[in-house]
C-alpha cells in the first residue's frame, strides 16, 4: 500500500500569503535602547528616568529636563549630560556642590559607563540602559 503525498504548495503564491513588501509597508519595529538613570523609590521599586534629548539638563530649575526638588545642595542648572554618538558625557555646570561619579567629584566632563553611580546633591542614581519595545 502506497501512501499518497499531499500536493506541495508554495506559501508565497497562495491566497493567504502576505502581500509583497515595498514602500507601502511599515518597517519592522525593533526594540529601542534608552539610556538613563535608575533609582529606588520609597516603596523599593526601581524608577527609570530616560535621557531623551542630545543635551539633558539637571537641576532645581523647572526648565531642566531632570528636575530635582527640595534639595538646597542642587543648583538651578547643576549639570549637563550630552550624547555624542552612542556615548553619554556628564559635566558640572559650575554648580556650588559639584557632580560626584562613583564617589569622586569630577572636575572635567566624564563619559558615563553602565553602572556608574551619579550623585547630584543628595540624589543618587545608577546610569543604565533599558530595552523597550
Amino acid at each position: 500500500m502506497t501512501k499518497k503525498r499531499g500536493k506541495a504548495t508554495d506559501d508565497f503564491a497562495s491566497d493567504k500569503a502576505a502581500p509583497p513588501s515595498g514602500s507601502h509597508t511599515l518597517p519592522t519595529k525593533r526594540d529601542v535602547v534608552q539610556a538613563g538613570f535608575e533609582e529606588l523609590d520609597t516603596d523599593g521599586d526601581v524608577l527609570f528616568h530616560a535621557i531623551v534629548t542630545d543635551e539633558c539638563s539637571i537641576g532645581r530649575d523647572p526648565e531642566c529636563n531632570i528636575m530635582i526638588r527640595g534639595d538646597a545642595k542642587v543648583s538651578r542648572k547643576h549639570a549637563i549630560i550630552e550624547r555624542k554618538n552612542i556615548a553619554y558625557w556628564i559635566r558640572d555646570n559650575e554648580s556650588s556642590n559639584g557632580v560626584v561619579i562613583n564617589g569622586k567629584k569630577i572636575t572635567q566632563p566624564q563619559e558615563l559607563k553602565i553602572g556608574d553611580e551619579v550623585q547630584i546633591g543628595l540624589q543618587k542614581w545608577k546610569f543604565a540602559r533599558k530595552v523597550t519595545g
